[in-house]
């Protein structure tokens, strides 16, 4: 924890609050450039709630004014990348339908398998394993999930899983 928020610090975030301990763990609140807050959270026991049915979308609207300065630290933060960054995207996303917005998606460096995952769940299979090829060439740590994670379970049927099984030297 104390290491992400002086990385935070360090690219331009404000500690709100100060990391607390909770009963599963520690969190802190920090504000990026452009006002943006976000809850960092440190697992030190596992949580007891039911499991996330689906993947949730997460947003953040941040000014044009402010949009390059928070990108530019968040990616800094996180040692992401972008993903796409659509100029004039349809406001009719965001329940403006006259008007258009700018849309940016960004991705940790460390979390293809988790993308790939979220493109499996959603019944994207060439662009799961597009990130599923993405994670093995990063030797990620999250493909020791892919016989026994729910969310890849859409793939199962699909030539490529049993060729991606055979690859990672996972029985069949």
């Amino acid at each position: 924890m104390d290491e992400a928020i002086r990385a935070a610090k360090a690219t331009g975030a404000d500690v709100l609050v100060t990391p607390f301990k909770d009963p599963i763990g520690r969190d802190a609140i920090i504000q990026w450039i452009g006002g943006v807050t976000t809850q960092l959270y440190w697992h030190t026991t596992a949580p007891s709630y039911a499991s996330l049915q689906s993947i949730p979308e997460n947003r953040v609207y941040v000014s044009l004014e402010r949009v390059e300065a928070f990108v530019s630290s968040l990616l800094a933060f996180s040692r992401g990348s972008l993903v796409s960054n659509e100029p004039r995207a349809p406001d009719v996303e965001i329940g403006r339908p006259t008007e258009s917005y700018r849309r940016v998606a960004k991705y940790h460096a460390d979390a293809a398998y988790q993308i790939a995952a979220v493109y499996a769940f959603r019944n994207q299979s060439d662009e799961a394993f597009e990130w599923l090829e993405r994670a093995y060439a990063q030797r990620d740590s999250g493909l020791i999930e892919t016989k026994m994670d729910p969310l890849l379970k859409n793939l199962h049927k699909d030539p490529r899983y049993t060729a991606l099984l055979k690859k990672l030297k996972l029985p069949n």
